[in-house]
C-alpha cells in the first residue's frame, strides 16, 4: 500500500508535467498565431504588389495608345 508521501511525491510530479505541458502548449500556440500573422502580411503584400503591376501595366499600355 502506498504511503501518504508517496502519494504527494505523485501528485508533485503530475503537476510538474501539467504546468510544463501548459507552457509548451502556449508556446506553441504562440507560434501558431505568429505564422499565421506572417501569412496573411506575406498575402496582403502580393496581393499590393500584383495590383501595382497592374496598375502600371495599365498606365503603360494607354500612354503607348496615345
Amino acid at each position: 500500500m502506498a504511503t501518504l508521501a508517496d502519494i504527494n511525491q505523485t501528485l508533485v510530479r503530475v503537476d510538474d508535467n501539467t504546468e510544463n505541458t501548459s507552457r509548451g502548449i502556449t508556446s506553441f500556440l504562440k507560434q501558431m498565431a505568429e505564422d499565421k500573422r506572417k501569412q496573411l502580411e506575406a498575402s496582403r503584400e502580393q496581393k499590393q504588389a500584383v495590383a501595382d503591376v497592374e496598375r502600371m501595366q495599365g498606365q503603360s499600355s494607354a500612354q503607348s495608345s496615345c
